[in-house]
């Protein structure tokens, strides 16, 4: 059998079969290919192997194909962007790939499966021109201000400023604001799950009284609007009803296929013994209440005139409407135990009129 020349001789594809093709690298740099072939690494791209034939042929004349590979390398190494791992992918699978060499499976290491995840990760931009989505962390505060005793914040927005407002920007305020309450909630309650002081609580405060604010705007808009097309606020209408209870508040209208008194479950709801009963007690305890309040008032009034005699009954009158101060004014518990109000206490029983300036008079002479 004839020999076949040196030339024509197949190369070995595992480059750990033939130690000679290696013989120019140092043993540094098959030390760390070694390693990098355990690792999972492998050099299966017409890329690496052009480079690593390229390594044993630095004395000789590059062909125009391998110059043209090692600029592409070079090209390559140069380009430091979020996209190199979708290139480098795309070019593995483009290229003729070399059967693995017969070593155990390699363990996974953070090296490799970093190296997969970037393979198989697509290309995304580093520009974004709309507003960053961090995901769960949009429902916690920044982590600069974890752990922070204070925070410092703006005001509150006041009505007068949120009049000058369109309502392009009302309706984008909105929603920035529940979006931070939102925040400010979760963020108390991971505070008292972890029995942690939240920083700054009056935050809450401030941007519930914003979007109370901005409802009342909203609210003065709509109304004038609809005073102006149809004569009406556009309110929902409402009137004094009694509840279910007896007892007598304000309620909203709301649409109902039939009128109350048509309606046999609503009778039976109201009309009940209980319900009747419940409600005289109740109504008696509201009296008994309010009795009370004008019995301490009158008992206020009247110790204010017996510790200032002099005092100005229509001021008095003014402040305390609901009692008669005058009345109050003739009582024996409405006078003090000095000299002004004894005298006027005689002349009373005498039915004298005795002012001030008689009393001065009389102890003058």
């Amino acid at each position: 059998m004839a020999e076949v020349p040196p030339q024509q001789r197949p190369q070995p594809r595992n480059y750990r079969q033939r130690r000679d093709v290696f013989n120019d690298l140092s043993d540094a740099e098959l030390i760390r290919r070694y390693r990098l072939d355990r690792e999972g690494i492998l050099f299966v791209t017409n890329l690496v192997r052009a480079a690593l034939e390229s390594d044993t042929m630095r004395n000789n004349p590059l062909t125009p194909e391998l110059k043209g590979l090692k600029r592409l390398k070079e090209e390559m190494a140069a380009l430091r962007t979020p996209m190199l791992a979708g290139v480098m992918a795309r070019l593995g699978r483009l290229s003729v790939c070399c059967p693995a060499p017969r070593t155990p499976a390699p363990r996974p290491t953070p090296l490799t499966c970093a190296f997969n995840h970037a393979r198989l990760a697509p290309c995304c931009p580093t520009l974004h021109t709309s507003s960053s989505q961090r995901g769960l962390k949009e429902f916690f505060d920044d982590e600069k201000h974890w752990g922070d005793f204070e925070v410092k914040v703006g005001r509150a927005w006041k009505i007068d400023e949120l009049r000058i407002k369109s309502n392009e920007d009302l309706h984008k305020l909105w929603y920035v604001l529940l979006k931070e309450k939102n925040m400010l909630l979760t963020m108390e309650h991971a505070c008292e799950e972890d029995y942690q002081l939240f920083p700054s609580p009056e935050r809450i405060d401030k941007v519930e009284e914003s979007m109370k604010h901005l409802e009342a705007v909203v609210e003065e808009r709509n109304r004038a609007y609809w005073l102006l097309e149809t004569g009406k606020d556009g309110s929902r209408p409402q009137a004094m009803v009694t509840d279910e209870l007896g007892r007598r508040e304000v309620k909203e209208f709301t649409e109902h296929a039939e009128p109350n008194y048509l309606n046999p479950k609503f009778r039976r709801e109201r009309d009940v013994a209980d319900i009747r009963k419940f409600t005289l007690l109740m109504k008696e305890k509201q009296y008994l209440e309010k009795r009370k309040v004008r019995i301490r008032m009158r008992g206020h009034v009247c110790m204010l005139l017996r510790r200032f005699p002099h005092m100005d009954m229509d001021v008095l009158q003014q402040k305390y409407p609901d009692v008669n101060v005058r009345s109050l004014r003739r009582q024996k518990r409405s006078l003090g135990h000095h000299l002004y109000n004894q005298i006027k206490l005689w002349g009373a029983r005498e039915g004298w009129e005795v002012s001030c300036q008689d009393v001065y008079t009389c102890f003058t002479v």
